[in-house]
């Protein structure tokens, strides 16, 4: 009923084109009389009208499962015992069959997969076998974009962990299923579809369905354009025009959010007027805001490999690409580069922010992979969930000179040039001392206060003020605590120089009745020294400076943040000193519009002396 409606009445839904990818599964006649077998379409003769398949998405479990390999590849273009694959695969063949489709494709059977180290015989894969499997992957892997978006429909069970959990549950269909009443009346019949429960969806949270908590369903679930879900207890279907579900064929609930909804439209439209980042907003942040909403949700999700990091999205930015002039750098685009360059892992939960908790990193540093398939500037670099916080207003502190990337989509390098406003500090947040005084004031509420917002703030919980020193640090007693929100995402040795690079702000905005744009914000990355070339530096971090203290002043509204809070501080801990901020005076705010992208270099002036600031050109690698 879904796919017959979608496919004649959907304007807005693409229709099929002809296409099949180079191997796909003939799963035989809807009778099963024939088993399946895996098909090379380059080999053989389709017609146009027959070249529709059915797409699977499914999550891989730890359990072993039959897939294709170098050896067995022969066998499974004569059959593929229908009894030999797990439930899940068994399903999508019966489901394939009974919408009346002859093909079907799953990742796992169409592309040739790495041998295992050594099978049951205990013999090692020769090395042409994994040859094979790795230029097999390499080729298809990048073919994700076309597999999905070309599908009739994807097919998926959103209740299965793993192969095995199979896509049909057991079920009462009468308590589920609507059902049609015929009423025989003297000139004709009327028909009433009967629903035998509320109509009601069942709102999961999708952390308890396991395909949304998978990097490479993400991918898949974006890039289709028609969807069947098998839920735990009912069907579902989602289209570009429409939701469904057995209780509510018409209506339902969805599971993207709206700025990925619209990123899903864009990339499928079939008369897109403009760029594509139009659709997100009529700002460059706005614009740039949709596509952060990918990043974050996409790096909730969890990966078997961190090598298929930037993989496992590329379909979803080659799709972009394909309708924009933009130019993709190892997750990030050129032309928003100062905006999305603001990303971090974050380890603490902040009363103010809007994101979820499940965004929050529980494990202390480092979180950067050794062997990172991306730069270190680039959220593909970390192996776990990332945020944007930036506002509508975010405007750039630098000025970006270059940015390029090279190698595969396995193993990327590359590097941005910039000139910008830099400070170099000793950081001391790791020291043993100073997490012990963060243990133990965490502990007490003396330092709880309610802000003038109403909003409950603690004057120094997790990471919320950073210790810093501009001199080789002895003593806790040489450094001063600032209000700047520190998010590192390596251990940070006390004893080495950070240089902190200023890359965004969000200005002060007068009279505005927002607290976040009563609190303007520098948004900092933190480098140190590659050691392989002059200026040449990797990122180890990110902080927020508050109040104009990237500037050297206090301008704090909040009278709990002023320096004699500090210095109560200070006095209790006994140890550490109060910021040496200057009192706001004559200071002035860098207001809105005072940056703009032509002049986003603020005047040397609106620095205090004591910040020891440098105007520099640099690289991150």
């Amino acid at each position: 009923m879904w796919l017959k409606q979608c496919l004649d009445k959907h304007d807005a839904c693409p229709k099929p084109t002809p296409y099949l990818p180079s191997r796909v599964i003939d799963v035989g006649p809807g009778d099963g009389s024939q088993e399946p077998y895996l098909l090379e379409t380059t080999n053989v003769t389709v017609p146009a009208e027959e070249k529709r398949y059915v797409a699977l998405s499914h999550c891989w479990g730890k359990d072993r499962f039959l897939v294709t390999r170098p050896s067995n590849i022969e066998a499974h273009r004569k059959a593929i015992p229908f009894n030999a694959l797990p439930p899940s695969f068994q399903h999508a063949v019966t489901a394939t069959r009974q919408i009346g489709q002859r093909y079907l494709w799953i990742d796992s059977l169409c592309i040739i997969q790495a041998p295992e180290r050594k099978d049951i015989t205990g013999i090692e894969p020769s090395a042409e076998e994994l040859r094979v499997s790795e230029e097999d992957w390499e080729k298809e892997s990048v073919q994700m974009c076309n597999i999905y978006q070309h599908a009739l429909i994807t097919i998926t069970s959103a209740h299965a962990s793993s192969a095995f959990g199979g896509m049909f549950k057991a079920r009462d269909g009468t308590l589920v299923l609507p059902f049609e009443i015929v009423i025989p009346l003297p000139d004709r019949e009327a028909h009433f579809l009967f629903t035998p429960m509320p109509r009601r969806e069942t709102v999961w949270d999708l952390g308890d369905l396991p395909i949304y908590t998978r990097a490479w369903c993400f991918q898949e679930l974006v890039l289709s354009i028609r969807t069947l879900i098998f839920d735990p207890d009912a069907q579902r279907w989602e289209c570009l025009s429409m939701y469904g579900s057995e209780r509510a064929p018409e209506g339902g609930i969805g599971r993207h959010s709206t700025r990925i909804r619209e990123l899903q439209k864009a990339i499928t439209e079939p008369n897109l007027h403009g760029e594509i980042f139009e659709r997100f907003g009529d700002c460059l942040q706005n614009q740039a805001k949709g596509w952060h909403h990918v990043v974050e949700d996409y790096s909730l999700r969890g990966l078997t490999r961190y090598i298929d990091k930037l993989i496992a999205v590329a379909g979803v930015a080659e799709a972009v690409q394909r309708r924009t002039t933009k130019q993709y750098l190892a997750g990030l685009w050129k032309h928003q580069l100062y905006m999305d360059l603001l990303w971090f892992c974050r380890h603490l939960k902040d009363p103010i922010s809007r994101k979820s908790n499940y965004t929050i990193v529980q494990e202390p540093p480092p979180y950067r992979e050794k062997d990172a398939v991306a730069p270190s500037w680039s959220w593909a670099s970390v192996a776990v969930p990332v945020v944007y916080e930036l506002s509508v207003f975010e405007q750039p502190m630098c000025d970006i000179i270059d940015a390029q990337v090279c190698g595969p989509l396995h193993r990327q390098a590359g590097s941005i040039t910039l000139r910008a406003d830099t400070r170099t500090l000793y950081v001391m947040n790791s020291s043993t001392l100073m997490q012990y005084e963060k243990q133990r004031i965490e502990q007490s509420d003396k330092y709880r206060y309610k802000s003038q917002y109403d909003i409950t703030r603690h004057l120094f919980v997790a990471d919320t003020g950073m210790l810093i020193s501009s001199s080789t640090p002895k003593l806790l007693s040489s450094a001063q605590i600032v209000p700047v929100y520190w998010m590192p995402e390596e251990v940070i040795d006390p004893a080495i120089p950070l240089t902190f690079v200023a890359i965004g702000y969000r200005p002060f905005k007068d009279g505005s009745k927002s607290y976040e744009l009563r609190r303007p914000e520098v948004h900092t990355l933190a480098l140190i020294p590659t050691g392989k070339a002059k200026a040449e530096y990797k990122r180890v971090g990110y902080a927020a400076w508050e109040d104009c203290t990237w500037f050297g002043y206090n301008c704090a509204e909040d009278r709990h943040l002023t320096r004699e809070t500090y210095n109560e501080l200070g006095r209790s801990w006994g140890r550490i000193k109060p910021p040496i901020l200057e009192e706001c005076g004559g200071h002035t705010h860098p207001a809105e519009g005072h940056l703009i992208e032509s002049k986003p270099l603020v005047e040397e002036a609106m620095y205090h002396p004591s910040t020891r600031m440098e105007r520099t050109t640099l690289t991150i690698i």
